[in-house]
């Protein structure tokens, strides 16, 4: 009694030819990600660093603050790095269908990168996904995987990221400026960094390496001497988005951003913004 045997035994096991080897016998691998390491910028870079604007759900006085600090301190890079947008229709929780508007979620965006770009005009600009951003494909995954890969519906076309001339960054990939500043959103590690004291330290703790983050709108620091005697830093950024959403109306948020001045060498200085009662604070 049990399962049949299949008709051809070849198409699971297949035979040991006489005088194979048994290197042979193994198959192929596959691989996930062909390119999964860190997207490298060289310096010398001047990078005003933006994330979680949670787009159209931002806080619009914030982020004319903060792109206002960078067109000051003379910024020759953006870092967009992460949740820019929202995306709230496409979200797999529970959701008030009164307020799903995923079009003009993404005019909204549209707008915003088309801002960014007139801000900047000659600045080196990266979009790196966020969660958020992953909603896009993830829902063509489960709703619709017939155009999955089909031109035209991709998110990078959807933001028209091209026309901008901004480089897109996806599959979790971190930046790495000047070969030592590690920028990730945060929701590349699997479990939350965020419950050990802070979401810097929670960082510091798995990247073991000079390190920023998003993800958890809070600002946060944390350094440590290693045994080499080197210290190590962390950082995690605050949001640019409204502070009581309707699914989280009390925590424990702040607006904020970066800004970090790269050498030629790779050294690096992280002025970690917050803004509170409309000003900008290091």
């Amino acid at each position: 009694k049990g399962a049949t045997k299949p008709a051809d035994e070849t198409m699971i096991r297949p035979k040991r030819q006489a005088g194979a080897s048994w290197m042979q016998l193994i198959p192929k691998a596959l691989q996930h990600f062909t390119d999964w390491g860190a997207v490298p910028v060289a310096g010398p870079l001047r990078a005003l660093v933006l994330n979680d604007v949670h787009l159209p759900y931002h806080d619009a006085a914030a982020v004319k603050l903060a792109m206002k600090h960078g067109i000051e301190q003379q910024a020759t890079g953006v870092i967009l790095n992460g949740d820019i947008f929202d995306f709230f229709g496409l979200s797999r929780w529970e959701k008030d269908p009164r307020k799903r508007d995923f079009i003009g979620e993404v005019q909204a965006g549209k707008e915003f990168l088309q801002g960014v770009r007139q801000a900047f005009p000659k600045a080196k600009i990266w979009f790196k996904e966020g969660n958020h951003e992953e909603r896009w494909e993830k829902y063509l995954q489960l709703k619709a995987p017939e155009l999955l890969g089909l031109p035209g519906f991709s998110g990078q076309e959807g933001y028209g990221l091209d026309e901008l001339k901004f480089t897109h960054i996806g599959d979790k990939r971190p930046l790495k400026l000047g070969g030592k500043l590690s920028i990730i959103h945060g929701h590349e590690y699997r479990f939350a960094i965020s419950n050990p004291v802070n979401p810097a330290r929670g960082l510091f703790l798995r990247a073991k390496t000079h390190a920023m983050c998003g993800h958890f709108h809070q600002s946060a620091q944390h350094s440590e001497k290693n045994l080499d005697q080197h210290v190590v830093s962390t950082w995690s950024l605050g949001c640019l988005c409204g502070m009581h959403p309707d699914y989280l109306p009390v925590n424990n948020w702040n607006l904020g951003f970066a800004f970090v001045d790269v050498t030629a060498s790779g050294a690096f200085q992280v002025d970690n913004m917050r803004i509170v009662d409309g000003r900008v604070w290091k």
